[in-house]
């Protein structure tokens, strides 16, 4: 690369569970776009110096970041641009013209998607947000968090401040035995045995794909402190990382509908085949003939592809 780069990117490439062979790939993938590369990867005990170990489950991947941020913040970057290992960025984006394709300046933040807790969500993680609790000794984070209206306020601003959940959609295999409520837990127990009422998390969160960020460098000491915790707390990580950018973005935080670009995350196997079959699991001629209008396709499992 021989431009003047006028802002420092960072691409951090995050690996759910430990797979080395993938890194000579996304290496190959990513070198002639961004000069800072580093990879996130569980349980690693190798030697390449652009890989940072990381001791996390993957439902709680937050916490990659609380870890990683003590080995980067050494060096003065601009954004963190966070992606999953199975995900394609469009080949278009690069580190000289990231900053303009996302809109964002070192005050703001990017995610694909937040979304509000409320009577009509479905999801089958919601439970978790309904299980954090400050009610344990082991944990103490009650100070490290915004308190309960200031994390509120920071959802108002968004619209998305929880307005609660409806116990059938949560607990859809609950036998309506009051005996059997209590292994969800001693504060939930009463409430949900009543049925017609709505459940309210402890704390106020969002949710959201997080498979994609983009992080101002004003906001990254705060948001990896937020996912810290979070991880500590065993939050599921679709929970703290949209929650943990609401409170840790000062300026704005930015989605996709805010962007020329579109995402494909791809949930059905007829969503994988309609979508990549055309590219015969042949890497190259994903690349070479990317969709023009995608942010990013994802899944693409590399091992999979020749």
């Amino acid at each position: 690369m021989d431009k003047k780069l006028d802002v420092k990117v960072v691409l951090i490439v995050v690996f759910n569970h430990r797979f080395d062979k993938n890194l000579p790939r996304l290496r190959e993938i990513y070198k002639d776009r961004f000069s800072n590369i580093f990879f996130l990867v569980p349980f690693y005990s190798g030697t390449d110096e652009d890989v940072i170990a990381v001791y996390e489950s993957s439902d709680c991947y937050q916490g990659y970041f609380a870890q990683a941020y003590h080995h980067l913040k050494k060096i003065d970057y601009d954004y963190w641009f966070i992606i999953a290992d199975d995900m394609i960025i469009n080949p278009a984006i690069n580190e000289f013209n990231f900053a303009d394709n996302f809109g964002i300046s070192i005050d703001d933040s990017f995610i694909n998607a937040i979304r509000k807790f409320n009577p009509a969500t479905q999801w089958a993680h919601s439970d978790r947000a309904l299980r954090f609790t400050f009610n344990n000794k082991f944990l103490q984070i009650r100070n490290e968090l915004p308190d309960i209206v200031l994390a509120k306020s920071y959802l108002d601003k968004y619209g998305i401040s929880p307005s609660g959940l409806k116990f059938e959609s949560v607990y859809p295999e609950a036998s309506g035995k009051p005996g059997d409520y209590a292994k969800y837990g001693a504060r939930l127990s009463a409430d949900i045995a009543k049925k017609n009422d709505l459940l309210f998390p402890e704390y106020p969160f969002a949710y959201g794909y997080s498979d994609i960020l983009c992080i101002g460098k004003n906001n990254i000491e705060r948001f990896c402190h937020y996912c810290g915790c979070f991880a500590a707390a065993r939050l599921f990580v679709e929970i703290a990382v949209p929650t943990a950018l609401i409170f840790s973005t000062r300026g704005t935080l930015y989605t996709q509908k805010d962007i020329h670009y579109q995402g494909s995350a791809l949930w059905s196997e007829d969503e994988i085949r309609d979508e990549l079959g055309k590219f015969d699991l042949d890497l190259a001629k994903l690349i070479r003939s990317f969709p023009p209008e995608k942010l990013f396709l994802h899944p693409v499992k590399l091992s999979m592809w020749k």
